[in-house]
């Protein structure tokens, strides 16, 4: 059976809207019908009447900051109800619901009971190990780019070197670690990161697997702890390293629970770094078109591409990131990307130094980019491979 139809649940996140935005537009290339529900407060029961008026084929969610929109539509029930197996709104309406995770894969355990979820994911490490254990369908979505971002004219670089990106404070991070957890935790999670800072292919669920009882009843507190730590200490590395240079942060600082660190403003006083302000989703986009050289730092999701290395190229900057054995596959070297590891900031400091020396080799390297994204890495080439897998998950039904 070939899917006709799809409807987008959506919340107001501006990440969430981007992404839901991409996928309804390739949708809708592709011939499909298409329906977008906002559940914005008060209209859960108002949207739920309207897709049972007007089913789908299948249902598609952004899921953001802990949030997915298919646990909202069930918002009248309590996390421990969802949790007791009760029917997500998918399997009442009994058609397939997409969910497209883009944060690391803690509360999976809201969709183990149902026959109708789909768990998207764009590390395709995370997808096999839930494929593996716990999912009954996982299928792997990685980032793209919106195509009409790889037509626009390239403009002035303003920027030498940007960073995108909130500050966890490392030192706030430990602080609390000792306030919470025991010495013998403590030293656990800081092996489990020990032993990833020295191999940066390996993945958090596999170092757990190997080092912690993942059936402990805290495990899952424990990934997101250390999760944290890992995003806290390698980015204040990278940008340390950079601090000499003239480096432009947008971010502001991120609060751990109810405790406050420091911002980036603070932490940095006395360097070369500018701090400003958070900017959102489609002006950073504007930012990173003038931006010669943009860091990134994404140390659990090794699997996966993240969008900032996608987009920052779509937008012509030279990307500095994490080793990252997809992105490695999918650019390799000379094309656009430079990999750094921990505490070997010299090797990526020679290339950044370069970069900024040859803008020539830049712009070639950029070519070289843009064609591979073209060829294989716009939303609709995700659409069209979601398609396929619907369409025959259809006709199995």
């Amino acid at each position: 059976m070939l899917m006709k139809s799809i409807a987008f649940l959506k919340f107001s996140i501006p990440e969430n809207c981007y992404y839901t935005l991409q996928f309804q537009m390739a949708f809708e290339r592709l011939g499909l019908k298409t329906t977008v529900y906002e559940l914005s407060e008060g209209r859960q029961r108002d949207v739920l009447t309207a897709l049972f008026n007007d089913r789908p084929d299948c249902l598609f969610g952004v899921a953001i900051a802990g949030k997915d929109p298919i646990l909202l539509t069930d918002g009248f029930r309590t996390d421990d109800q969802i949790m007791k197996e009760l029917p997500l709104l998918c399997d009442h309406l009994q058609v397939p619901y997409i969910s497209y995770q883009l944060d690391p894969p803690v509360n999976f355990k809201h969709y183990c009971h149902s026959d109708y979820l789909v768990y998207g994911h764009f590390d395709r490490l995370i997808c096999k190990t839930l494929r593996d254990s716990v999912l009954k369908k996982v299928t792997c979505i990685p980032y793209a780019v919106d195509y009409h971002l790889l037509d626009l004219p390239p403009l002035d670089k303003k920027y030498p070197i940007v960073f995108m990106g909130s500050f966890y404070d490392i030192e706030l991070v430990e602080k609390l670690w000792k306030q919470r957890y025991s010495k013998k935790l403590i030293q656990q999670m800081l092996d489990i990161v020990q032993h990833l800072q020295n191999d940066p292919y390996l993945h958090l669920m596999q170092a757990m697997n190997d080092l912690w009882d993942l059936e402990e009843k805290n495990a899952a507190e424990v990934y997101c702890q250390i999760e944290l730590y890992l995003r806290s200490i390698e980015r204040w590395e990278l940008v340390k390293a950079f601090s000499d240079y003239p480096l432009h942060i947008f971010g502001g600082p991120i609060a751990i629970g109810n405790h406050h660190g420091r911002s980036w403003k603070k932490a940095l006083k006395g360097t070369n770094v500018i701090v400003h302000d958070v900017v959102k989703y489609l002006p950073s986009l504007e930012i990173m078109r003038q931006t010669h050289v943009l860091l990134n730092s994404c140390p659990v999701f090794i699997g996966g591409t993240h969008d900032r290395v996608m987009n920052g190229l779509a937008c012509r900057a030279m990307v500095v990131t994490n080793c990252n054995e997809h992105t490695q596959e999918l650019f390799g070297h000379n094309k656009g990307v430079g990999y750094f590891r921990m505490h070997q900031w010299d090797t990526i400091r020679h290339h950044v130094d370069y970069w900024l020396k040859h803008p020539e080799v830049c712009n070639d390297q950029i070519k070289s980019a843009h064609s591979i994204l073209k060829q294989n890495h716009t939303w609709d080439h995700r659409a069209q491979s979601l398609l396929q897998e619907m369409s025959c998950h259809l006709s199995r039904s």
